[in-house]
């Protein structure tokens, strides 16, 4: 009766597979494991699991580890080193 409707997302897409897969780590957080599936993009976090949907406000990635919260990502490249911004909370570097 009271159930929110889910917005229609966009399965997040990235040309470049071998550049954003991978294990990140965060001291705050632990280690962040992005993998592609068949059914696209998945962040691992601990036991939380997610796939990835496009994030156009913010031009990157929306998560929903938990039903109906969702977190953001931005892939991030200094150099050669990859890492992921997880919105306002830190980042992840790439290992």
């Amino acid at each position: 009766m009271y159930a929110k409707s889910k917005p229609e997302r966009t399965i997040f897409t990235y040309q470049n597979t071998a550049e954003l897969t991978g294990t990140y780590f965060s001291p705050k957080y632990g280690h962040l494991i992005v993998d592609k599936t068949s059914n696209g993009y998945t962040f691992s976090l601990g036991r939380l699991t997610s796939l990835a949907y496009q994030d156009p406000e913010h031009n990157g990635m929306l998560i929903e580890w938990t039903p109906g919260i969702t977190e953001h990502f931005t892939l991030s490249k200094d150099g050669k080193t990859a890492k992921l911004i997880y919105g306002d909370y830190g980042e992840f570097l790439k290992q």
